[in-house]
């Protein structure tokens, strides 16, 4: 993804294509970064949710075992 394709060249069609293939490797490389940034975010998110899941059972099992003790 790092690789771009010379723009000069004694064709003016081939140096179009270069420009073409490098402004598409530029846009991709910008979509990835975004992805990433996403998949960061959904985990710190999952994590969350995790820990208040977490949180939700210890409190169900206090709350049981106080009825218990009841």
């Amino acid at each position: 993804m790092t690789q771009r394709m010379a723009t000069e060249s004694r064709s003016e069609a081939m140096s179009y294509i270069g420009e073409a293939f490098n402004v598409m490797m530029g846009k991709l490389e910008e979509t990835f970064a975004q992805i990433r940034t996403f998949a960061d975010e959904v985990a710190a998110s999952s994590d969350e949710v995790t820990a208040g899941t977490e949180e939700t059972m210890r409190a169900s099992e206090q709350v049981s075992e106080s009825i218990q003790a009841i």
